[in-house]
């Protein structure tokens, strides 16, 4: 009964929060990709954008039927509240501890109310978890090779943890095998190393990307110290003190559940270490609480498969169960301050600006107007309120709704409002002539309006409490 009222108060505080949340450009990148790319150009943009396709492929169905955006939170709520069936029904782990980890910021709101790839993922993961317990049969081998299907192309950070699971399950097959034994690799393997192949290939870098040339050029220390400290308090800025804390917590866990099963402590350290390598050796700074609680998600995953079958024979593996469960609960409540902040700041401010900035271009005929927007990816949450036949015209692109995410993107987003509105009305001459004005919006106010032709309308109120940079400045031609 517990962990049922468990579930149910789960489903009702994410559904509470869905239907405050307003989305940003990140999850209207999706919907408007999925909406608004063909297949080819999915797979193609796939590498540049750092995600496999998956989650454009589920939502392409509902986009092609014309259903409204409101149909990717619906979906990405019901894959994640199958993540937490299994955490909580499937799962090792006390109804205490299932519910300390369902309510921190990560699963109550990082991971369900942003609708983004990353839930599918986590639901991959669990998936093997709990087909990971007890005799191996076909079924669980079966319900294993789906979970490498979804890892393996969900995103990036779940494709290397299916490749780690992988070789641990070769690890075991070698071991099993008697010298008696057929050498030929298993058809379970090879179903297992299929998905894993094809989520590889589909983030082939593709040379033209936004972090081409960029990858390993210089280390980056400062990056696995941001995410370690997000996977830990995910809305504070003591990056130094929370890494530090984390980094003991990991090296705790990890000896804890070496004592248990040593396959879940390898995964743990290779996860980390490769997503840790993967920020480092990016120009990016991973401080967004959503990298950061893949670690995590990682841990999460290795207690469970350190514990199903663990503690069973003797006291002292009985123990050692016991303290990993305890590490879990301990670092999961230290995020419900983090978490209860998020639940206050979404039911009360809005978590973008966006939605009030298409209110405001809408009352400046911004649906009949040629409407010019920069940088693109800001601007991609304005355009998801705005009617589907609408393409913005973005300046160093052209006209468009989703991202692109590659070099000349990367560009793009790096334009002064200056050289935007000077592309912007270049662009018109050479391609649009007579054209009857146009509508500017950037997020850095032009020094001279004037100078361009232009005027400024208004400047949008920012109210957001967490998406601050999607508020414009909109300025129109004079006439």
């Amino acid at each position: 009964m517990p962990k049922k009222i468990l579930f149910f108060c789960y489903v009702a505080l994410t559904t509470w929060l869905a239907l405050h949340h307003e989305p940003w450009r990140d999850e209207a990148d999706s919907w408007l990709m999925a909406r608004d790319a063909s297949v080819a150009q999915i797979l193609r943009i796939g590498p540049d954008s750092g995600h496999p396709p998956l989650w454009y492929f589920m939502l392409k169905p509902f986009t092609v039927s014309g259903l409204p955006y409101a149909t990717q939170p619906a979906l990405h709520l019901s894959i994640i509240w199958a993540a937490a069936w299994l955490l909580v029904f499937r799962s090792p782990f006390p109804w205490v501890v299932s519910a300390s980890v369902l309510f921190t910021y990560f699963f109550s709101f990082e991971y369900s109310i942003i609708a983004r790839n990353y839930a599918s993922g986590i639901l991959g993961i669990f998936l093997y978890c709990s087909a990971s317990d007890g005799p191996t049969s076909g079924r669980k081998r079966r319900a294993k090779t789906l979970s490498m299907f979804i890892m393996s192309l969900a995103s990036l950070f779940t494709l290397i943890s299916a490749a780690i699971l992988l070789l641990t399950e070769f690890q075991r097959w070698s071991w099993r095998r008697t010298n008696n034994s057929a050498t030929k690799l298993p058809r379970y393997l090879w179903l297992m190393m299929i998905p894993v192949l094809i989520g590889v290939i589909t983030l082939w870098p593709s040379g033209n990307g936004q972090f081409s040339g960029l990858i390993f050029k210089r280390v980056m220390i400062q990056a696995p110290i941001d995410s370690l400290s997000r996977s830990m308090m995910p809305l504070r800025d003591f990056q130094f003190l929370y890494a530090a804390i984390c980094a003991t917590w990991l090296l705790f866990v990890s000896i804890v559940i070496f004592r248990c099963q040593w396959h879940a402590a390898l995964f743990l350290s290779m996860s980390c270490l490769s997503l840790f390598t993967l920020f480092a050796s990016v120009h990016y700074l991973p401080n967004a609480p959503r990298y950061g609680g893949m670690v995590f998600i990682f841990a999460i995953a290795a207690i469970w498969l350190a514990t199903a079958g663990a503690g069973q024979e003797n006291t002292t593996r009985l123990t050692h169960r016991h303290t990993a469960w305890a590490l879990l609960a301990l670092f999961s409540l230290a995020q419900l301050p983090d978490a209860i902040s998020a639940w206050s700041k979404e039911t009360i401010f809005p978590y973008t600006d966006a939605g009030t900035v298409a209110g405001q271009l809408t009352a400046a005929g911004g649906t009949k107007k040629l409407v010019a927007c920069s940088p693109p990816t800001s601007c991609e949450s304005v355009l998801l309120r705005m009617p589907a036949s609408l393409k913005f015209l973005y300046p160093g692109i052209g006209f468009g709704t989703h991202g692109f995410w590659d070099k000349q993107h990367l560009l793009a987003s790096m334009m002064s409002s200056e050289q935007a509105v000077a592309w912007t009305k270049n662009f018109i001459h050479q391609n649009l002539p007579g054209h009857d004005g146009f509508i500017f919006m950037s997020q850095s106010a032009l020094l001279n309006p004037e100078s361009h032709g232009l005027k400024e309308l208004f400047f949008s109120t920012a109210r957001a409490w967490a998406v601050r940079d999607e508020t414009f400045h909109i300025y129109s031609t004079v006439r």
